[in-house]
């Protein structure tokens, strides 16, 4: 029968053996026992069983879960200071698991010492000792025990190295896995950097250090859908949910230096919806009236605009929402054939087709132009997307769109206070 290992989190018909104490399910060579043999008890309740292990102590020093196969750790004096998972100490390159599975040891003091500051991005605390996600561009550190129960993507190379992903990185996990196992070529192993208290500390491993090779762009703005990040407009992700944007689809005009949130998790909205599409997640705005919409769908509604930018950290309101849905109120979107919400309609003279803008967003085109004395916006229906309205794909023009909003508001900010250079 399969059993999953508590130890490497494999599910095959390997030899399973389970602690009569605890219950846990290790394979043999994952915990280090010689035989199978009934009435076996793991390592930690051998402990527990003989009143060497005080109730007060934590389980893990590592995480903060109370359940799984433990082994001792042991300090450079080979002094025991603890218990930790297998799982964890065979994930974080700053421990040594021995060949025997009998011990652990802290084999990079300084970079278990770098890890202990970051703080989980799952269960949002500083206790153990965190990884962080594989990602050259990504610096989300979680417990590993956290990250297994959240589905986080881990990958084991031909090579044998270890590395973890978080959700936005896991189709670059694919990626990496899927040119390892084609060219049966060694992963690289990154040399990880932890920004603390504003410093970026080098967090070292215990195995030979290369470069990590660029793969590419796989983080999408939420609201173009484009992965380009450059300086002057880098997609920012959300510390709360993990939504990426871009600064100028979002406007962003200044990235913190520590965490950044986005405007719904800055006030802990939860379970909000688009006041034109109805969806919920995704960049939005909050309104006059207190309600919520897209970045995207609000750059389809000729109605609302933003309020005046008086600062760089204040969140943007959205004004006219009620003279949209009073002028759009007889519009029903063809696509999903829901009525409610604003839609919009293609911008062909003599076409009809509505839609809600989210609905629209994979099958429409638009076209976005600027010349001295007008700034034109258009969307079209799937039946007029041609060459002849000069219409394209829908996510660049909303990112040039709202790059030119963007660049006015800052403008306009400026002109109002520097009225003399105006």
């Amino acid at each position: 029968t399969k059993r999953e290992c508590d130890a490497c989190l494999v599910d095959n018909f390997d030899t399973v053996i389970v602690c009569k104490g605890c219950y846990v399910n290790v394979h043999l060579s994952c915990y280090g026992v010689d035989r199978f043999r009934t009435g076996w008890f793991c390592d930690f309740c051998v402990a527990r069983r003989n009143r060497l292990i005080d109730p007060s102590e934590p389980f893990c020093e590592l995480c903060p879960v109370r359940t799984g196969a433990v082994k001792k750790l042991f300090s450079g004096d080979e002094k025991q200071i603890g218990w930790v998972h297998i799982i964890c100490a065979e994930w974080l390159p700053c421990m040594s698991v021995s060949a025997d599975k009998s011990m652990v040891t802290i084999a990079d003091l300084t970079g278990f010492n770098n890890r202990k500051k970051l703080k989980c991005k799952i269960c949002k605390t500083s206790d153990g000792v965190c990884t962080q996600c594989y990602s050259k561009k990504c610096c989300n550190s979680f417990h590993i025990t956290c990250a297994v129960n959240q589905g986080y993507p881990l990958y084991q190379s031909p090579s044998l190295e270890l590395h973890a992903f978080c959700k936005t990185h896991e189709s670059q996990m694919r990626v990496i896995q899927e040119n390892c196992e084609s060219k049966q070529t060694q992963l690289p192993v990154i040399k990880n950097t932890a920004t603390i208290n504003g410093e970026t500390n080098e967090v070292n491993t215990n195995t030979q250090i290369v470069e990590q090779e660029y793969i590419g762009d796989d983080i999408l703005c939420s609201v173009c859908n484009d992965g380009e990040s450059i300086p002057a407009n880098e997609i920012v992700l959300c510390e709360g949910c993990d939504l990426a944007a871009h600064q100028q689809c979002y406007e962003i005009h200044e990235i913190p230096e520590n965490e950044w949130n986005c405007y719904s998790c800055l006030k802990k909205a939860k379970n909000i919806f688009c006041v034109s599409c109805n969806q919920n997640g995704g960049p939005m705005y909050e309104t006059k009236e207190g309600k919520w919409i897209h970045s995207f769908c609000m750059a389809f509604i000729s109605e609302l605009q933003l309020s005046e930018l008086n600062d760089d950290i204040s969140p943007p309101i959205v004004i006219g929402v009620h003279d949209a849905q009073y002028r759009r109120k007889c519009l029903n979107c063809l696509v999903c054939s829901k009525s409610g919400g604003i839609c919009v309609m293609c911008s062909h003279p003599s076409c009809m087709f509505a839609a809600h803008p989210f609905c629209c967003r994979n099958e429409w085109s638009a076209a976005f132009s600027l010349d001295q004395t007008e700034v034109l916006f258009q969307i079209f229906c799937p039946d007029h997307s041609s060459s002849k309205n000069n219409s394209h794909n829908l996510g660049q023009a909303i990112k040039s769109y709202l790059q030119y909003l963007f660049r006015q508001r800052v403008q306009q900010r400026y002109n109002r206070t520097h009225p003399s250079s105006s």
